[in-house]
């Protein structure tokens, strides 16, 4: 794997490309046209969360050595362009029928672009994941990859401010191709020997993390479809561009199952416990000194930094980013725990903890909220992730950290 300096330059391109795209759709389009393009976004993290199930939790669990011979990588590959096949009217269907309400709408051209652009996307990212588990060169590895599909785009964007969604999407889909060129190599043993059978031993082995997918993508990436149907493009085109800014934190919380993950498991995997719990509150304590400062920053200038970054149409909206950063700093706990309960193999408090806080959340929206607009769903949601940190913290607090290392195939 990759250097954790070099991890988080790949993460700092990935994240700041995929902030400053929708940046730019704010700047560039109507506010509807960029909720439009969070529901192309949110296709793509379902397409994702397939492929974590089944490619990406896999390739960990064979190691470099076995990935390391062709035809494996390139079967992995070969179930990547499946999945990213599978996407495409999946992808169509369901953008016709959010945007228009009907399967036959009038935006046919807008449906297919998004498709493409969840394909592609898959693509060029599945070749940047990959070359973590393998031995990257010069001319292939993950800083390289993501330069080419993610960053460079957001350059050509700059160049040619398109002003329609169509437009928007077709800069973004032809920017990328680059990107595609690096998984060229593999497609010639990608569908070798028998690949059927490789196939379903995938989604055997990624049974158990198929089942959380739906509460996953439902916590993380409903809200903006719920805004959309209850209140509108306009008020879901608000609440992907301020929460895009909040979601700034996403750079350095990446950092948590790279950097941090692999220090607390040298540190649990050699029984050095009271160092680990030490390095685990010191981070958490530093982490939530840097929230609540920037906590106190957006108190003061949340208003000037929206209008900086997103314009002026989106300054009054500068409590709702107030309300996003408080939920960061439940996400950034729940990510912690999380780790622990992994090395202590009771993941399965997780996707518990997970079902109850979005109860919480539908509950508190539906009862208290719902005329809250925007803000409502907000507020919502950090009841939600509150209602995760205190689940996942009681089931922590009746386990006890043992000496034996954790056994990575469990939970």
């Amino acid at each position: 794997m990759i250097s954790a300096q070099k991890s988080l330059l790949d993460q700092l391109i990935v994240s700041g490309s995929n902030f400053l795209i929708v940046v730019l759709a704010a700047r560039f389009l109507e506010v509807g046209d960029v909720a439009k393009y969070a529901y192309a976004f949110g296709f793509y993290m379902l397409l994702y969360m397939f492929a974590y199930a089944w490619i990406y939790q896999n390739v960990m669990a064979i190691g470099r050595e076995e990935l390391a011979r062709d035809e494996v990588a390139s079967r992995f590959a070969g179930l990547n362009i499946l999945l990213a096949l599978f996407s495409l009217p999946v992808s169509i269907i369901s953008f016709q029928l959010i945007v228009t309400g009907e399967l036959f709408g009038a935006a046919w051209i807008e449906s297919i672009l998004v498709a493409i652009f969840v394909m592609v996307n898959q693509l060029i990212d599945f070749e940047r994941r990959i070359l973590y588990f393998t031995i990257p060169s010069t001319l292939a590895n993950p800083i390289l990859v993501s330069f080419t599909g993610f960053l460079i785009r957001v350059v050509v964007l700059i160049l040619v401010q398109p002003d329609s969604f169509v437009e928007f999407m077709g800069v973004l889909i032809a920017a990328s191709l680059p990107g595609l060129l690096f998984g060229v190599a593999r497609l010639s043993k990608a569908f070798s020997g028998d690949f059927r059978l490789f196939v379903f031993q995938q989604m055997k082995n990624g049974k158990w993390i198929s089942l959380d997918i739906p509460v996953n993508w439902i916590w993380a990436h409903a809200p903006v479809f719920i805004i959309g149907s209850f209140l509108g493009l306009h008020a879901a085109g608000v609440y992907a561009a301020v929460r895009s800014i909040a979601n700034i934190s996403n750079v350095a919380m990446e950092m948590i199952p790279t950097y941090f993950a692999s220090k607390l498991s040298y540190l649990f995997t050699a029984g050095q416990l009271s160092e680990y719990r030490k390095f685990i509150i010191v981070s958490i304590g530093i982490g939530v000194f840097a929230w609540g400062g920037l906590l106190i920053f957006i108190s003061m200038f949340g208003e000037h930094v929206l209008i900086i970054i997103l314009g002026d149409t989106f300054s009054k909206y500068w409590f709702l980013l107030l309300l996003f950063w408080i939920f960061n700093v439940f996400i950034f706990l729940i990510r912690f725990q999380y780790l622990h309960l992994r090395f202590v193999n009771k993941t399965g408090i997780a996707p518990i903890s997970n079902l109850i806080g979005i109860f919480a959340l539908c509950c508190s929206y539906f009862i208290w909220f719902k005329e809250s607009g925007v803000e409502g769903i907000a507020w919502a949601m950090i009841i939600g992730a509150g209602v995760i940190t205190l689940c996942q913290f009681i089931g922590m607090s009746t386990l006890k950290v043992g000496t034996e290392p954790c056994n990575q195939n469990k939970n």
